[in-house]
């Protein structure tokens, strides 16, 4: 991909005080677990969970209409999102072996008419790599496109190798689309993210490309509170690359719904970033939180003019 853009509600900067990160009086609001958060604007999404806090319900667009519905089995598996505007309508199915792994993603978006296709990816699972191979987009040509996640010992991941490797009979190099590495701090927040881009012929431990990106991310101490909701199904996020957590667009943690224990406050991209990025390419969200520490609101904040661009405002139950 040559795009490393931001989708929906990318979050940004604060300064290292806490002071200036959060409202000076918290809000003494009940409950702790995450019914939903709305997107601060007229027409933002609404973002809904279920079970306890611990799972997505749906996104629903501000006027009620559903945008992605998820579906789970009785182990709280995800087996299927689906994406209902007419516009671009689409499901993705999981198919687990005896042991939890995903072995299975059958993306269908044949309801676009002839421009739609059945994308059908198999996994397969070699300690802290699992490899990804795209076996039918109903061209028997594509089966040579294959993703390599590494886990590190703690599950989460540490690079993305996305390539083609062409048939033997080929005689061709393996060409990386996009290669990405992520670091994390000891409290499992993703603090570094890189990627190379733009159809380079090496491996990743290959000399890096002249097209290089780079993410860093600062945080808060407070808990985040989509973070269950995202570890609960991490696996389906990272293998799917879907919305609301598209990895190449630079997600993960650049949305509130991240894999991180605390709230992100600051995100700075590197000053070569295109295709979606504003020319600013550093960013505060600023947080007012309730009393057990939950954020409550979130604003992001502009550096080039201080003012309030979009945000979140989070609702919890006591049960």
């Amino acid at each position: 991909m040559k795009k490393f853009i931001i989708l929906v509600f990318s979050l940004f900067i604060v300064s290292c005080s806490n002071d200036n990160n959060s409202s000076s009086e918290p809000e003494n609001i009940e409950g702790t677990i995450l019914k939903s958060y709305k997107e601060d604007s007229p027409n933002g999404n609404i973002h809904l969970f279920e079970n306890e806090g611990s799972r997505y319900e749906k996104i629903v667009f501000s006027t009620g209409e559903i945008l992605i519905k998820f579906a789970y089995d009785s182990n709280n598996k995800m087996t299927k999102t689906t994406v209902s505007p007419d516009s671009n309508p689409s499901t993705t199915t999981f198919t687990y072996n005896n042991d939890g792994q995903i072995i299975k993603m059958e993306k269908d978006n044949r309801k676009l008419g002839t421009e739609g296709k059945l994308f059908v990816w198999l996994f397969s699972y070699n300690n802290n790599v699992v490899t990804g191979e795209l076996v039918s987009d109903q061209d028997p040509n594509f089966n040579h496109i294959k993703v390599q996640y590494t886990f590190n010992n703690e599950g989460l991941l540490i690079s993305k190798h996305d390539y083609v490797d062409y048939p033997a009979k080929e005689n061709r190099p393996i060409r990386t689309n996009s290669y990405i590495t992520l670091k994390y701090d000891n409290n499992k927040n993703l603090v570094l993210l890189k990627m190379t881009q733009n159809g380079t012929h090496d491996l990743p431990d290959s000399p890096a490309s002249l097209y290089v990106n780079t993410a860093t991310y600062e945080y808060d101490d407070k808990p985040n509170p989509v973070h269950k909701v995202y570890m609960n199904h991490y696996m389906n996020y990272i293998l799917s690359n879907e919305y609301p957590f598209v990895l190449e667009r630079g997600s993960i943690q650049d949305r509130v719904t991240g894999t991180g224990t605390n709230n992100l406050i600051r995100t700075t991209y590197s000053n070569s970033e295109s295709g979606g990025i504003p020319v600013d390419n550093v960013y505060k969200n600023i947080y007012t939180y309730q009393l057990n520490n939950l954020p409550s609101k979130m604003a992001r904040i502009s550096t080039v003019d201080n003012k309030k661009d979009s945000g979140l405002i989070f609702n919890y139950s006591a049960k």
